[in-house]
């Protein structure tokens, strides 16, 4: 499955996927009436994210940005009220 969006181009071994009847399919993320239950796995600890994610200041916001796009972060960042920061 690919999940997300790339501008780069994706080479799949076509053989590989015959082999194991295999299907490839693509999606932007989860569908929305899947949330709740996404949701919950988060909740429950069952699934982590803090290792993925980092955290920055709202009034950051423009210097994240430009650092995203410079490949600076390498995890998914989440602007916050400041007070939250």
């Amino acid at each position: 499955m690919v999940i997300g969006f790339t501008l780069e181009k994706l080479e799949l071994r076509l053989s590989n996927l015959m082999a194991m009847d295999a299907t490839v399919q693509g999606t932007w993320g989860c569908k929305p009436e899947l949330y709740p239950e996404a949701l919950k796995l988060v909740t429950d600890g069952k699934i982590t994210l803090k290792p993925f994610i980092q955290t920055f200041p709202m009034s950051e916001g423009p210097s994240v940005l430009d650092r995203v796009a410079a490949h600076e972060i390498d995890k998914r960042a989440i602007l916050v009220p400041n007070w939250q920061a």
